[in-house]
């Protein structure tokens, strides 16, 4: 009984070990003039206990998985890590990286779209679907999709920008993590993109609980000045999402407010507050259809 209680221990230990491995491979294919980037620990959601328990509901798996893949036969349960990243957000050309163990499955799904044109970059062998989007699959368990073209993917120096890296470094404790690196087109398009140097953003299991969540969210700024209008910025946040939250239940929006935070430290501004596992199981709601447009027809802070 001891010897298969530490088998299946060295088991546990080495599943972990390898999608450590697998994700560290995946974040090695990230552009290096990657400005924008969102990853999902998918796996790790599927593990938390609140997120498990909203699988187990039927109606919501089922419109989970038909988002997710319909047709391409994807299925949300087998994936391991999301990655989303694109050198100009603007521009609309998004690559995505999927982690998944059935990536050769989800490939041969793709294929059958009868518009699917085989394509050839050096050595990556891609296909075009409908739309103009296309796949690959650059390694074992990993598939690579693109909005546009992988044309000159293969060649573009890789490696995760330093403004991005320590993102991705919790592993086993960090859900989800995003960065952005405004372009002087974003920040002429979008005056609060201006004066700022980077934002970033990660999901992180609460200190203390099995089944909290803890947001956190810093903007690095180029002076005093642009880090008071992030304040700002940031306070207004705060407060619709408080606003939001009453319109869900007032118990838990008066938790949010007292716990919820925001400050500045020299030209950096921060703001974090808790995801508790009763917010979360509020929020699953909206996933039904219909229920956010009628929660927020009549309300004129929406």
């Amino acid at each position: 009984m001891k010897s298969s209680f530490s088998f299946l221990i060295c088991l546990v230990l080495l599943t972990f070990s390898l999608f450590a491995e697998g994700k560290k491979e995946l974040l090695s294919h990230v552009p290096a003039d990657t400005t924008f980037v969102f990853g999902i620990d998918v796996a790790a959601f599927c593990r938390h206990p609140s997120f498990r328990n909203l699988l187990k509901d039927k109606a919501l798996s089922e419109t989970l998985e038909k988002n997710a893949g319909g047709a391409s036969g994807l299925d949300i349960k087998t994936i391991q890590y999301v990655l989303v990243m694109s050198s100009d957000p603007l521009s609309r050309i998004v690559n995505l990286l999927v982690q998944t163990p059935n990536a050769a499955e989800i490939q041969a799904a793709l294929r059958k779209d009868k518009n699917a044109v085989p394509v050839q970059y050096g050595p990556l062998a891609a296909c075009r679907v409908s739309g103009g989007a296309e796949f690959a699959s650059p390694a074992k368990n990993m598939l690579l999709i693109s909005t546009k073209t992988l044309k000159g993917f293969p060649e573009m120096e890789k490696g995760m920008p330093a403004g991005f890296a320590k993102l991705f470094e919790n592993d086993g404790m960090r859900f989800a993590a995003a960065g952005l690196i405004p372009s002087d087109d974003l920040k002429k398009a979008n005056a609060a993109a201006a004066g700022l140097k980077i934002i970033t953003c990660t999901l992180d299991a609460a200190p203390g609980s099995s089944s909290d969540l803890i947001f956190r969210a810093e903007a690095e700024c180029t002076d005093a000045a642009a880090a008071k209008r992030s304040m700002m910025l940031a306070q207004q946040l705060q407060l619709l999402a408080g606003v939001f939250i009453n319109n869900l239940d007032p118990d838990l929006a008066q938790e949010f407010n007292k716990n919820a935070a925001v400050k500045t430290e020299g030209n950096n501004v921060r703001l974090q507050f808790p995801v508790t596992e009763k917010l979360i199981q509020k929020l699953s709601v909206l996933a039904e259809p219909g229920v956010l447009k009628n929660m927020t027809a009549d309300d004129s802070d929406f």
